[in-house]
């Protein structure tokens, strides 16, 4: 009986592991599609090239808003869809970010 238990609980923390998921997956299309909705755009600088721990790369670039710094990245193929033009350092770049939510951006050509 013990066993049944046991994998009834297994279970059951899959299936809360897969809603979290599903949540946070959620969560982040929301946030694109609210910045290709509500869309403001800028300037900003190409700062260099950065790696994660699975090996993917991305292109870092930084922007000010209302005379506030902020951060971003986005995967390295967006420099195949510029032609490398803008992935040099110190290149600039255009950014799409959400009106009310500046730290919420991506690059756009």
């Amino acid at each position: 009986m013990s066993e049944v238990k046991s994998n009834r609980l297994n279970i059951y923390a899959w299936v809360f592991v897969v809603l979290i998921l599903v949540i946070i997956v959620l969560f982040q299309v929301e946030k694109k599609n609210y910045r290709i909705t509500h869309p403001l755009f800028t300037t900003g600088v190409v700062t260099g090239k950065s790696s994660v721990a699975k090996g993917d790369q991305y292109l870092d670039y930084s922007y000010s808003v209302n005379n506030i710094s902020y951060k971003g990245s986005v995967p390295i193929k967006f420099c195949l869809e510029c032609s490398d033009s803008c992935c040099t350092i110190g290149a600039k770049v255009k950014v799409r970010y959400a009106k009310g939510d500046p730290s919420n951006s991506d690059l756009i050509h």
